[in-house]
């Protein structure tokens, strides 16, 4: 596989799974940020007050990671490959590959069912 068809390969992959990195981000900047509270920060506050900070800083970074995500998928749409496809004017459907996931599901599903009967 070489250098380009990869970072391809890495691009899609990152374009259909944005939500679940930004909810993954989310977690573990929530761990982090209260570990660190924990550990290495000698204040006298309760454990829920940690967690409420913890919320917050893990709430900026996410909020950082959408407006990233969201810049991503403007330029993407407006510059990259999709815009050299149709313009914007292209009336194709932006969740496709979801699309294309549910039916491969049904159609594995189909075939189960035919390969039990």
């Amino acid at each position: 596989m070489s250098l380009e068809e990869n970072k391809n390969n890495q691009k899609s992959w990152f374009q259909q799974n944005k939500l679940a990195l930004v909810g993954g981000l989310w977690a573990s900047a929530m761990t982090t940020t209260f570990l660190f509270q924990h550990a290495f920060q000698n204040s006298s506050a309760r454990t829920s007050v940690k967690v409420i900070h913890s919320r917050l800083y893990s709430q900026a970074i996410t909020l950082t990671a959408l407006i990233a995500a969201s810049g991503v998928e403007y330029y993407d749409r407006t510059y990259g490959e999709k815009a050299n496809r149709g313009g914007k004017n292209d009336d194709s459907d932006p969740f496709e590959y979801k699309h294309r996931r549910v039916l491969a599901k049904a159609r594995k599903r189909e075939e189960a069912a035919a390969v039990g009967k």
